[in-house]
């Protein structure tokens, strides 16, 4: 299975005062571009969709449009929320999205995955969309859960408790702060701030141990982490 893992559109920052769409949309359709090239089986979108919790409308017209240009490639779409993104507006609109597009943004489903099949066999994507320890207590009422860290983990056990019942292949896709890397200058301007201030958790590279393949966002660049861990 031929897999594209991108991460962080930002849909809707500006730049020194200036919208970004039309730029963007424009790097958008150069991946739907690539996506038909080298035929690519699914896309993952590993957070960050948007820049804002509350995007403009202007924002979902780009969105609808890459969206609709990858599935016309015959390639599939996962997608999980980031910290920019507000989980609930991104979802909300998941069922009712055309076959062959996912938006994985619940964290009550975290251990349930997308599968999708190649000519080999099936491939179980799990989505781990940024979890804020304070909102997802009442999802998990029954684990101390006061850090990004031991949510992520809890969520990974969840994941990997899946993966051993199911067998095959398996994707996590996650948006956080993983070990081992170094934030982009003057890219991720939050993640230098919430280091600052203590605020931000660093998740070890452990946590992802289990899964074929590891898509993280959160951070503007690549980076491999390990050879499952990008």
């Amino acid at each position: 299975m031929r897999i594209l893992h991108t991460s962080d559109w930002h849909i809707g920052r500006s730049f020194h005062g200036n919208s970004t769409l039309d730029a963007l949309e424009q790097v958008l359709d150069e991946l739907v571009a690539q996506v038909r090239e080298h035929s690519v089986d699914v896309v993952i979108v590993a957070g960050d969709v948007f820049d804002s919790s509350m995007p403009a409308a202007d924002c979902y017209g780009v969105l609808t449009r890459a969206l609709t240009g990858i599935r016309e490639t015959s390639a599939r779409v996962v997608v999980t929320s980031g910290n920019h993104d507000s989980a609930a507006r991104l979802g909300f609109l998941a069922p009712l999205l055309e076959d062959g597009v996912h938006v994985l943004t619940d964290a009550a489903v975290v251990g349930t995955p997308i599968t999708l099949s190649d000519e080999h066999s099936p491939v179980h994507f799990y989505g781990v969309p940024y979890l804020e320890p304070a909102l997802v207590r009442r999802t998990w009422p029954d684990v101390s859960l006061r850090t990004q860290e031991q949510v992520v983990g809890h969520a990974m056990s969840l994941v990997n408790a899946d993966r051993a019942e199911r067998g095959g292949r398996s994707v996590a896709i996650a948006h956080c702060f993983a070990a081992g890397v170094e934030p982009t200058p003057q890219l991720e301007r939050e993640v230098r701030q919430d280091l600052r201030q203590g605020s931000l958790d660093v998740v070890p590279l452990s946590d992802f141990d289990g899964p074929d393949y590891v898509a993280l966002g959160h951070i503007h660049g690549r980076a491999e982490l390990a050879p499952q861990i990008r």
